[in-house]
C-alpha cells in the first residue's frame, strides 16, 4: 500500500461526514417540537386547572398557535440571512428558556 492511495479526513467530501451528525440534530430540534405539541395537546387541561386558569385556556391555545405560526416564519427568514446552524441553535437555546420559565410559573395571568 502506497502512502498515495491513504485517504486522510482532510481529503473526504467535506459533506460526507457530518451528514449522520446534520441528521440527528435535526431529529433532535423535531422530537423537541414533538414534545412540545404533545404537552401542549394533552396536559394543557390540567395545567390551567392547577394553576387556577382554567377561564383563560382559550386565550393561552390562541396565544400558542400565533406564536409557533410566527416564530416558525420568522426562523425560516432568519435562517436564510444568519445561516441554518445558528438560528437552529438559538431556536433550541429560546425554546429550552421558555420552557424552564413555563416550569417555574406559579399561576396563569389574570
Amino acid at each position: 500500500m502506497s502512502a498515495q492511495s491513504v485517504q486522510t479526513a482532510s481529503d473526504a467530501p467535506a459533506g460526507a461526514s457530518r451528514v449522520p451528525l446534520a441528521t440527528a440534530g435535526l431529529l433532535i430540534g423535531m422530537l423537541l417540537s414533538v414534545l412540545d405539541q404533545t404537552v401542549v395537546a394533552i396536559a394543557l387541561p390540567d395545567i390551567a386547572a392547577d394553576l387556577g386558569g382554567m377561564d383563560a385556556i382559550g386565550w393561552i391555545v390562541t396565544s400558542y398557535v400565533l406564536a409557533s405560526t410566527t416564530t416558525g416564519a420568522l426562523y425560516g427568514r432568519f435562517s436564510d440571512r444568519f445561516g441554518r446552524r445558528a438560528v437552529f441553535v438559538t431556536a433550541v437555546a429560546v425554546f429550552i428558556a421558555g420552557s424552564v420559565l413555563c416550569g417555574l410559573a406559579q399561576s396563569t395571568p389574570s
